[in-house]
């Protein structure tokens, strides 16, 4: 077990709040040892839509995704709708694309 996780949630077995986080995406109360597993990090959610996947997003549909999209090759997506794709970039990529841009209004 690596260190320890303060959670605003408590043990179901025996109410304690406090956490110790595995490797595995797991988590354990440190008092009756009872394993959690972790929700998933909404920084770190990705939608995926895989080879061979046939996606129609219809003109009526107002999606919000919170994290990252990924959209492999072979995969058909029609979008008629609206898709709000929530993620904030890297600092290392915002400071490429910063520098993209200044050379194009050069």
């Amino acid at each position: 077990m690596s260190r320890q996780v303060l959670l605003q949630t408590q043990c179901s077995q025996c109410g304690a709040t406090a956490f110790e986080r595995r490797g595995d995406g797991f988590i354990v109360c440190t008092y009756c040892y009872s394993v959690y597993k972790l929700p998933p990090d909404p920084k770190t959610s990705r939608v995926v839509i895989q080879k061979g996947a046939n996606v129609v997003i219809g003109k009526t549909a107002n999606i919000t995704i919170k994290g990252s999209v990924e959209i492999e090759a072979g995969a058909h997506v029609q979008v008629d709708g609206k898709i709000e794709i929530i993620e904030a970039a890297s600092p290392e990529a915002v400071a490429v694309a910063k520098a993209r841009l200044q050379k194009v209004g050069q």
